[in-house]
């Protein structure tokens, strides 16, 4: 039977099977509450959508899409090193 030798294993397992993983992102908690509570979330897909209400017609006024191309604040979520390993190891 397979052993995963760490959590990064075992996150790099579920990607491989799930295609996706959660792992701990390292950040305080004051970090994340920054990143929950950022306004450049949502603003600029809101507007590219033709405004909140159109969002929330199509039921996706909470969700954050590619939040990175808007904000350099999220660049360090997607450079995290766990994340990176875990990826190599997917793969």
């Amino acid at each position: 039977m397979h052993q995963n030798g760490d959590t990064i294993d075992a996150a790099a397992e579920e990607i491989r099977n799930l295609g996706y993983t959660v792992i701990d992102s390292g950040f305080s908690t004051e970090e994340l509450q920054v990143i929950a509570r950022n306004p450049t979330r949502s603003m600029p897909a809101s507007m590219e959508c033709g405004g909140e209400a159109n969002l929330e017609r199509m039921k996706d006024s909470s969700i954050a899409r590619c939040v990175i191309s808007y904000d350099d604040y999220f660049v360090r979520l997607a450079a995290h090193d766990q994340l990176s390993v875990c990826l190599e190891d997917a793969w």
